[in-house]
């Protein structure tokens, strides 16, 4: 009978040690892991939007091949128009530029230092490098914006920006997680000087747009 007990009780605190072990990596190791290994990720993203903006500025676009302003008889900026073929045809080129890199992510290898699995963040960055097998989805969308900031009396910076929205998910062994990030690309920059028309003329049409933001 006493044997049994004792048997019972070695086995409850076996069972106890690997429960507490279990919930311990998963909610005190795995976030840890998880930051480490997203914050990796990202940086690779960070590197393939500066790559796609190395690219761009490689094709040697201006701000007139995107825009030409227009002036009335007075010599006064009447109007913007824009080239909005090149505009989405340089968003869409990017956009792909950027989803086929990250698509080379899908299936990632990282490296981690040992001291992110010990759940302490004081040790985190310690420690020799454990190889680890991660599983990426990246989704990456774009948006184009025309930008316009004051810059004194009569004198006003327009920009054309794209802006990369990547969402990132990483599958780690027993635990995922989900970013987004948000890059900039100025892809024409330009300083107006002269007083700015509230209204924007899209090339090819006789659409007017609301120019002052």
């Amino acid at each position: 009978m006493q044997k049994r007990r004792k048997k019972l009780l070695i086995t409850t605190i076996i069972l106890l040690i690997i429960l507490i072990s279990a919930l311990y990596y998963n909610y005190v190791v795995m976030p840890i892991v998880c930051t480490l290994a997203t914050e990796e990720i990202r940086a690779e993203v960070i590197n393939i939007v500066n790559y796609a903006n190395s690219y761009l500025q490689s094709l040697s676009l201006f701000y007139d091949d995107y825009f030409k302003i227009h002036y009335d008889t007075n010599n006064k900026i009447s109007a913007i128009s824009a080239n909005t073929g090149l505009i989405n045809q340089i968003n869409m080129i990017l956009q792909k530029q950027v989803q086929d890199q990250l698509n080379q992510l899908r299936t990632k290898r990282i490296t981690l230092p040992l001291g992110a699995f010990t759940g302490n963040s004081l040790l985190a960055v310690y420690g020799m490098e454990v190889p680890l097998h991660a599983e990426t989805v990246c989704n990456c969308y774009t948006s184009v914006d025309s930008k316009f900031e004051g810059m004194g009396i009569n004198q006003t910076r327009h920009s054309l920006v794209v802006t990369l929205h990547v969402d990132i998910k990483i599958v780690i062994p027993m635990r995922s997680q989900e970013s987004t990030t948000f890059n900039d690309i100025v892809m024409a920059e330009s300083v107006i000087v002269g007083e700015v028309p509230e209204t924007y003329l899209t090339e090819g049409t006789s659409d007017y747009l609301d120019l002052v933001p």
